[in-house]
């Protein structure tokens, strides 16, 4: 999964799913009494917002100080063989008729 779908994951939908399933669940046994007001919905809101932020900001900061100075290394590694392009690169002795070309 890419970085943006599992950031719109966890920062948008996970919040949302969350406060829907609790709000269904308060108004599932709440059916006789009375409803919450806006203020209790809104702190309700707040809060898995609050600890949502506080599990994922905890989550990146453990992984940036476990982690950080071998992604940052790895930046300046010369580029590994092979890939997309090796394929497209001709050898410098090589001209047509030879070796590296099919006739």
């Amino acid at each position: 999964m890419q970085a943006r779908n599992r950031t719109l994951l966890y920062v948008l939908l996970l919040p949302w799913a969350l406060f829907i399933l609790l709000m269904s669940f308060i108004a599932a046994n709440n059916f006789r009494s009375r409803s919450p007001r806006w203020e209790e919905v809104l702190g309700i809101w707040f809060v898995i917002g609050m600890v949502g932020n506080l599990v994922f900001s905890l989550r990146a900061r453990a992984c940036l100080y476990s982690s950080f100075r071998v992604l940052a290394t790895d930046r300046f590694q010369p580029p590994k063989p092979g890939g997309f392009f090796r394929s497209a690169t001709v050898p410098a002795n090589s001209a047509p008729g030879s070796a590296g070309f099919a006739t």
